[in-house]
């Protein structure tokens, strides 16, 4: 395999601990950058959010932001999906789902993924609006992420999201570590050389996953970034 060159990181219970980024993450990422393992924040928030949360970071890879839905590297900005499917689908969730969701902040920021924020079980909710649109919209897929649930066409998931990245960047997929806990990671790690679950992971994700930590969220990707850097050290080796 060849030697890494960047590292594709989701945010939420993968690099947080209790909704919050450890300094210790912190570090971790800038060790990361320091040993020529540009990173990748990809995400199901927003583009704007995710940009800023990146320059604070102190990293330099591209940014995969609506789970796919825009990915944004050196001012370009690569745009997924359609706009019109996803505010289709919104009216018919706020039209027949208001007790059960309602919208996230971000969605006036948002191109092709939208977010809702569950008032009951975030799993319960996300079938009725699985059920809902799927039903009216075939080619649109609903998911959750554990933290919300995202709406969008099939075509726009982290993994198509990484493969604009990584064209974007001039990276091959075989030299990208993917490091994730959720069924919205699943397209990524099928793109990525190397896939890293933290404990937390769902079980769909450890099943296709090369490895999975044996901590969770935080501290799981802190166990990854030791397993990283020393399989660029031993590569160097070689």
């Amino acid at each position: 395999m060849p030697a890494l060159k960047a590292a594709a990181v989701d945010i939420d219970k993968t690099i947080t601990m209790h909704g919050v980024i450890p300094a210790p993450v912190v570090a971790a990422l800038r060790k990361l950058e320091e040993n020529g393992i540009k990173v990748i924040l990809a995400s199901g928030n927003a583009l704007p959010v995710i940009s800023g949360l990146r320059k604070y970071l102190g990293v330099s890879g591209a940014v995969i932001a609506e789970n796919g839905g825009q990915v944004y590297y050196k001012r370009k900005i690569v745009k997924i999906g359609s706009r019109e499917k996803v505010l289709k689908a919104r009216e018919l969730i706020l039209k027949h789902l208001k007790e059960y969701v309602e919208e996230s902040w971000q969605n006036p920021y948002r191109y092709s993924d939208l977010a809702f924020k569950a008032k009951i079980d975030i799993e319960t909710a996300a079938k009725k609006v699985r059920e809902l649109v799927c039903s009216a919209m075939e080619d649109m897929r609903v998911y959750s992420s554990g933290v919300a649930i995202h709406v969008g066409e099939k075509i726009v998931n982290k993994g198509t999201g990484l493969k604009e990245a990584l064209k974007l960047m001039g990276l091959d997929p075989t030299e990208v570590v993917a490091i994730g806990d959720s069924e919205v990671d699943l397209e990524m790690f099928k793109v990525a050389g190397l896939s890293i679950a933290v404990a937390n992971a769902v079980s769909e994700l450890k099943k296709l996953t090369d490895i999975v930590t044996s901590c969770s969220e935080a501290e799981g990707f802190l166990e990854a970034v030791d397993y990283i850097l020393r399989k660029r050290y031993m590569h160097t080796l070689v």
